[in-house]
């Protein structure tokens, strides 16, 4: 039987060209062999599997050969052939963790004095060199200081800290840094390609992670991947989870999700899911620094060219996360990194840091910050579908009268952005400047809330997602339209009585048309789409023949929706696609989750209330008032606050 090689033995270098990474250092030691101008002793220092020994044997051979080709090894030449053949007789590979101690280093004292058997130099690769005890090294000190003319020493280390000063001062000193993610991706991936197989790009860059920059650890990975997608010859994320059981992109931006959305509920269900499976922790936090990392790049450059894990899509979901809500996780989490690296205390540590970060953000919302919102939904398990919630039914109510309703992922109470006003207190005004300012704020009574669509740029999704943003923004300073659960049961009082489970599909049908896009990702209907752009990843949750609730992920989704219906070409762009008028609720998942436990309390006490139509026009009067009114106090508290700043309590500016 023929013994099978490793493919990191299979695909070492034997070329400086052919090395992954490392260009600086290539590039000086080809240069050091194209001018006959090495050193005589080198110390490479770095992690586990990048190169070091590999980067000493091409060095080695290019010592001796005896044709360089522009400063690399020609691989054509006897002692190039003799050395690929390792039979090299000049060159001497020595385990310092096996061959420690004083006397092992009195051989190779001994042994440098005689001259080179068929090349120019004789080198000394001694890896791992701080294994070597201290007298070992003593004795190695006076040698390496001063070796003879045709005498190499190449040292390598994974432990720098552990060589003593005297030696490392008597050495030319490389650090091999971790591969970069694309120059190790690029490796496996043209290794991959040389056995006949096809390697995911989200597959590589999850092999870089595992493999935290060591390419022999990710050829490792790559073998064993190769073993379980043996038979399709395709390598892709769901071989690499299934093999190693780590977190998809999908799963670690739920985490973020549900993180800034203080789900700790769903949070704690997935880590404990996730431990039983056996994943790393350690890993997954690592992940999910990076993550947020290039949310928090592309948040203050807007360059694509800094999203590796993430597109742009999902770095825009973000957009209105405030900064420090994320440098509160990542702080947070490398914390808990750094303390559980290497301990059996990872798990334990790294969940209570997460919920650690969310009571914080709880305790903030708590104390009067301003809500930012989490828009785009990320389903944790790609493969389980959303379940549906079924109200429960009650001997007052027939069973052919169930409501039957989508439950939604929750969306509540999500991250903060704190508003801060300056103040300039060294400026005087006199009261012709001030009264100029006053009237300038005065509001106008019967002036329509400020939530004008902004201008269309383009007819993209991606673009369609960016406008609600914006609109979303613009809302945070406008009023606020809520809905009591009395309202909502009131509603689902009448989708009860009349008996029609198939209006709301239908409903919900053509509000999710309007969104279509073709094959290029742009929306079919594009005027329609932008100027009901507020209803984006809404949903229709119950309806009668008058009345609708609407659902989406926060509050804050909810109240745009609210304050879109009371501008009359926007209800009335919503009811032409409906083909009818309705009395529109929108609410937030959380609610429309009370609303419907709520519901199923009182049916099984038999305390649901008689059902009550609500008057169209009354309905949307009462919002705009609702609207005007709180535009009016916000006004009055500017007057008397600006008042106050400028001691202008006494003055008369006609309005008495």
């Amino acid at each position: 039987m023929q013994q099978h090689n490793s493919l990191y033995r299979v695909y070492r270098p034997n070329a400086f060209k052919d090395v992954a990474g490392h260009q600086n250092i290539v590039e000086i030691l080809t240069f050091e062999l194209k001018n006959n101008n090495f050193d005589h002793a080198y110390l490479f220092a770095g992690q586990r599997g990048t190169g070091k020994t590999s980067v000493a044997r091409i060095l080695a051979k290019g010592i001796n050969c005896l044709d360089l080709q522009n400063g690399d090894s020609c691989n054509a030449c006897a002692n190039c052939q003799t050395f690929n053949n390792n039979q090299f007789p000049d060159i001497y590979e020595i385990d310092a963790a096996s061959n420690n101690g004083v006397d092992e280093i009195r051989n190779i004292k001994n042994n440098v004095q005689t001259l080179p058997i068929i090349g120019q130099y004789k080198v000394y690769i001694i890896d791992e060199v701080h294994m070597l005890s201290k007298a070992a090294f003593n004795a190695l000190l006076k040698t390496l200081e001063e070796p003879p003319k045709h005498v190499v020493f190449i040292l390598a280390t994974t432990e720098y800290d552990k060589i003593p000063q005297t030696i490392i001062s008597r050495c030319q000193t490389f650090n091999f840094k971790r591969i970069s993610n694309q120059d190790l991706t690029a490796r496996i991936d043209f290794i991959a390609h040389e056995e006949g197989y096809h390697l995911s790009q989200e597959a590589a860059r999850q092999i870089y992670a595992i493999s935290e920059g060591s390419l022999r650890d990710a050829l490792n990975d790559l073998e064993q991947l190769m073993v379980v997608a043996y038979d399709s010859k395709k390598i892709d994320i769901e071989e690499v989870k299934t093999l190693f059981y780590i977190a998809t992109k999908a799963e670690k931006l739920a985490i973020i999700h549900q993180i800034l959305n203080h789900e700790s509920q769903e949070v704690i269900s997935y880590f404990e899911h996730s431990r039983q499976q056996g994943m790393d922790f350690n890993l997954l936090t690592l992940a999910l620094i990076k993550m947020i990392k290039e949310i928090i790049e592309y948040q203050l450059t807007l360059d694509q060219s800094f999203l590796t894990e993430l597109n742009v899509e999902d770095a825009m979901a973000f957009k209105t996360i405030p900064l420090n809500d994320l440098f509160l996780i990542t702080d947070n989490l490398t914390q808990a990194y750094i303390k559980t690296k290497n301990t059996t205390a990872g798990f334990d540590y790294i969940l209570l840091s997460v919920l650690k970060t969310i009571q914080t953000m709880d305790s903030q919302l708590s104390s009067g910050r301003s809500q930012a919102v989490v828009t785009k939904k990320v389903v944790l398990n790609p493969k389980q579908k959303e379940a549906s919630d079924e109200i429960v039914s009650s001997p007052s109510t027939p069973d052919n009268q169930q409501i039957k309703v989508d439950q939604e992922p929750l969306r509540e109470n999500l991250t903060t952005a704190e508003l801060s006003e300056k103040e300039e207190t060294s400026k005087t005004l006199s009261v012709d400047e001030y009264s100029e300012i006053i009237n300038q704020s005065q509001p106008n009574p019967s002036k329509k809330i400020n939530l004008n669509p902004l201008t269309k740029t383009t007819q993209s999704l991606e673009a369609l997602i960016d406008h609600q943003h914006q609109l979303i923004e613009v809302s945070l300073n406008e009023p606020k339209i809520n809905y009591l659960i009395d309202d909502l049961i009131n509603v689902l009082m009448g989708v009860v009585q009349e008996e029609n489970p198939t209006l709301r599909h239908e409903l919900n049908d053509k509000l999710q048309k309007i969104f279509e896009t073709n094959q290029a990702n742009e929306l079919i209907s594009s005027d329609e789409a932008y100027q009901l752009s507020a209803f984006y990843g809404a949903k229709i949750a119950a309806a009668n023949r008058s009345e609708i609730i609407i659902t989406t992920d926060n509050f804050i989704s909810a109240n745009l929706i609210n304050l879109s219906l009371v501008k009359p070409e926007i209800s009335a762009a919503l009811f032409k696609v409906l083909k009818d008028k309705y009395v529109v609720y929108g609410v937030s998942a959380s609610m429309w989750k009370e609303t419907k436990t709520t519901f199923a309390d009182l049916k099984q006490k038999n305390f649901l209330p008689e059902y009550t139509q609500i008057n169209f026009d009354n309905f949307y009067t009462a919002n705009e008032k609702k609207a005007t009114s709180h535009q009016l106090e916000q006004s009055q508290e500017l007057l008397d606050k600006a008042a106050q700043l400028f001691d202008l309590t006494d003055v008369n500016f006609g309005d008495k």
